[in-house]
């Protein structure tokens, strides 16, 4: 079960990416973070995960690269999710 921390990233986490791309999957994980999931096909995926600490977890495969990366996560989304998300859903189009 998520806790609230957990819930409160999530959900500004969910704000920041409403903002400017296509809502993604959200999940709960087992160890109580939640993730937010894009897919595009063969083109690859990116999962961006928070759990309550004040970081952002990102991995995803785009066109055969894999990314992945822990970052600070305040109030805004840190430039490289931009790029990473800018990027799997241009390959999408």
């Amino acid at each position: 079960m998520p806790s609230e921390p957990a819930i409160r990233e999530a959900q500004r986490l969910l704000d920041l990416v409403m903002t400017d791309w296509r809502a993604p999957a959200v999940q709960a994980e087992p160890n109580g973070a939640i993730s937010l999931e894009w897919e595009v096909g063969a083109h690859g995926w990116l999962k961006l995960t928070v759990a309550g600490v004040g970081t952002l977890e990102h991995g995803a495969v785009i066109e055969g690269d894999e990314y992945a990366q822990v970052e600070h996560f305040g109030d805004h989304l840190p430039a490289w999710v931009k790029e990473v998300l800018r990027r799997l859903l241009a390959v999408g189009h």
